[in-house]
């Protein structure tokens, strides 16, 4: 893997950005969501999707998570805190910000991210669930955490995009069990939360590359030895 030292950033423009105001804060817990425009600037994206493209350990690493119809989705994950350029992209200051704004000021870590790869052509997807919903089942008995999703491509319903239910948090934590080879929410209450907000679930073969990073930062987590925690500084 790319160590952060060795990448070329003298090209990229670092824009400047303050700390979110208390209407996007309102709007976050009002919504369960926040979508900040240009939060990064696509010179930064592009190193990223480089790396997904050309590092052959990544590309060795990636598996396909079989979904409850039966086709897989690709993902890369890691836990803790690297000194490389995936470990440095959750440590950027801006990520570390916003999330203790939206957490209430509180410390925040890093969990665990993701890489998510959707090829054209395939029907791979992740089943409906809300990520506190596993997350409480791995031993986090409090929702005081949180997903920062940052696309690498363009993402729209053609090439498979992240699909949110605005609002859907004011349901509380839906149970959760095995769906495929992941966690899905009970297909019954997602059934019925879909029809109550007029969404309709799409299910075709996508036209496009699909690709987004995620990491999922937290405030605090209990009786979860398991899982590797890295204070984000």
């Amino acid at each position: 893997m790319t160590n952060i030292r060795d990448l070329e950033t003298a090209e990229i423009k670092r824009p400047s950005l303050s700390r979110l105001t208390q209407q996007q804060v309102s709007e976050f817990e009002r919504d369960g969501l926040l979508w900040l425009p240009r939060f990064f600037e696509p010179s930064e994206i592009a190193p990223l999707a480089r790396l997904v493209d050309e590092n052959e350990i990544l590309q060795e690493r990636t598996v396909g998570v079989i979904d409850s119809d039966g086709n897989a989705a690709q993902i890369f994950g890691w836990s803790g805190r690297s000194d490389d350029f995936l470990g440095t992209y959750v440590r950027i200051a801006r990520m570390v910000e916003a999330s203790e704004d939206l957490l209430g000021g509180q410390s925040v870590y890093h969990w665990h991210s993701k890489l998510s790869m959707k090829a054209p052509g395939s029907k791979g997807r992740w089943d409906w669930h809300q990520d506190y919903g596993s997350w409480y089942l791995e031993g986090c008995l409090r929702p005081e955490m949180l997903t920062i999703m940052v696309a690498e491509d363009a993402t729209n319903t053609e090439n498979g995009c992240v699909e949110l239910v605005r609002g859907s948090h004011l349901l509380g934590r839906i149970d959760h069990g095995p769906l495929g080879q992941s966690q899905g929410a009970d297909p019954q209450v997602v059934h019925e939360a879909l029809g109550a907000r007029g969404v309709r679930a799409r299910t075709r073969r996508r036209g496009g590359l699909s690709r987004e990073y995620f990491a999922r930062i937290r405030s605090q987590c209990f009786d979860a030895p398991a899982h590797a925690t890295s204070r984000l500084l």
